[in-house]
């Protein structure tokens, strides 16, 4: 039977007690297992060797959020120069603006001579034809 003490641990006694409620140290013994660090001196063991922690659910979100960081500064620095590359494009192109009108203005002028001169070609052959039938007459 338990019996309950007045200002006691609740309710819950424990056979064979450790002084001060806490929870004894543990070392590693030869097989893998754990002993507590008063029988594990006994036998010789070393304290627990240091064990990397495992990543819980908070430091996954970190990493996510490590490489969100990463990606928004990698499409950043993609946007600022697809920018700085369109900016000089439109930049060139009216610059450039007058200079092609001009360029297609001699254009446009060029081919009315060509087509000009085509036309006096062919005016030119049918007078003859004419002059010749005239002069067989």
């Amino acid at each position: 039977r338990i019996s309950k003490k007045k200002g006691g641990s609740g309710g819950s006694h424990k056979k064979g007690g450790s002084s001060g409620g806490s929870k004894p140290t543990l070392a590693p013994f030869e097989n893998g297992e754990l002993l507590p660090e008063k029988e594990a001196s006994k036998l010789g063991a070393s304290p627990v060797p240091y064990m990397p922690k495992k990543d819980t659910h908070w430091d996954f979100v970190m990493k996510e959020m490590m490489w969100l960081s990463a990606d928004f500064q990698s499409e950043r620095k993609r946007q600022v120069s697809t920018a700085k590359k369109l900016s000089g494009a439109v930049r060139q192109f009216h610059k450039t603006k007058e200079t092609r009108r001009l360029r297609e203005l001699a254009e446009a002028e060029l081919k009315r001579r060509r087509l000009a001169g085509r036309m006096a070609r062919d005016i030119r052959g049918w007078w003859t034809k004419i002059e010749r039938v005239i002069s067989y007459k």
